[in-house]
């Protein structure tokens, strides 16, 4: 099949890896290129240079015209230009510009009215939907691909089992409805070291990020370990280690969803779409918002916020999630 399918893609370690596995998606079964516009997304020198080639940074004046002339000598075929998000203005924004200066044909979104081509969201998590919207538009069969693309890379883990990651952080930088307090992380972990008494605390943080909670080292000692410079290898390998992962909504959300690990996912403004779903899966709301998720980073009455949960929820999800076993049963 000729042609082509221009993908945004913003800057998160989530974004790329859902775009990703859609970019193989439609390579794989319709036979097209797949190029994908982004901001300045960082996680993609984790690819081996070759496979960069199709990834352009659009902040890069340089970039951009590559991407124009990409499109506009080397493809025949139909053009088809495709938003990460639904309904999101800056996508359509720069697909616009894109068609203004003939490197698309079509622009393609889930809602927007102003699109060339609609199709309607179907499904629940951000790679089906975009699974969906490829069958829709193109009225082929398409397999879901959940593929990582990090090679894990051995870290040293703590004895014992069983092993309990924690990531209290979101990518979203001074976000603080996507933070739970490290007070409640500390009555967590408490209530957990209780109950499981062999288990092992992994808390993943970024780099300096998030200095507060390396008091929870101080607190549980013998318990817990730090990780705070781990690679993207490193990370996919502790998270293929783990038996159970407690996170707020972030990027190794998706890698363990991928891996099919056991994961409670503390979930503020994210929008549904971007939590997986499965019997391994159990997320945790602000059962108290009066307003459905926004993606909003600042506090404001009835949005819902991550620092609203409830420890007794968070647990109750555990527990939900594990049935009768005990962890140490995992």
């Amino acid at each position: 099949m000729k042609g082509a399918i221009l993908y945004t893609m913003f800057s998160g370690l989530g974004d790329f890896i859902v775009m990703y596995n859609a970019k193989k998606m439609a390579e794989t079964s319709l036979g097209v290129r797949v190029l994908v516009a982004h901001r300045r997304n960082p996680y993609i020198y984790n690819l081996a240079p070759g496979k960069r080639k199709d990834y352009f940074d659009i902040y890069s004046p340089l970039e951009l015209l590559s991407l124009k002339k990409v499109l506009t000598l080397n493809i025949s075929g139909e053009r088809f230009g495709i938003q990460q998000a639904p309904g999101s203005i800056q996508g359509y924004t720069f697909l616009r510009f894109m068609k203004k200066i003939y490197a698309v044909d079509y622009i393609v979104d889930f809602n927007l009215i102003n699109a060339d081509i609609r199709t309607p969201p179907r499904g629940e998590y951000i790679l089906e939907i975009h699974r969906n919207q490829l069958k829709d538009l193109f009225k082929m069969d398409i397999p879901l691909f959940l593929e990582l693309p990090f090679k894990p890379e051995p870290v040293d883990l703590p004895d014992g089992s069983p092993l309990i990651a924690i990531n209290p952080l979101s990518g979203r930088i001074g976000c603080n409805t996507y933070t739970w307090p490290y007070y409640k992380w500390k009555d967590l972990l408490a209530d957990l070291i209780e109950m499981e008494k062999d288990a092992r605390f992994l808390l993943i943080l970024k780099g300096e990020r998030g200095k507060i909670y390396r008091e929870l080292e101080k607190a549980f000692p013998d318990r817990l370990k730090t990780y705070s410079r781990l690679s993207l290898g490193q990370l996919t390998y502790l998270l293929q280690k783990c038996d159970l992962f407690l996170t707020v909504n972030s990027g190794p959300v998706h890698m363990a969803h991928f891996l099919r690990k056991k994961t409670v996912i503390l979930s503020g403004p994210t929008l549904d779409l971007w939590n997986p779903s499965g019997p391994h899966i159990r997320v945790v709301r602000d059962e108290g918002a009066r307003f459905p998720p926004s993606e909003q980073c600042r506090r404001a009455p009835g949005v819902p916020s991550v620092c609203n949960i409830c420890t007794k929820d968070v647990m109750g999800a555990i527990t939900d999630l594990l049935g009768e076993r005990s962890m140490a049963e995992l």
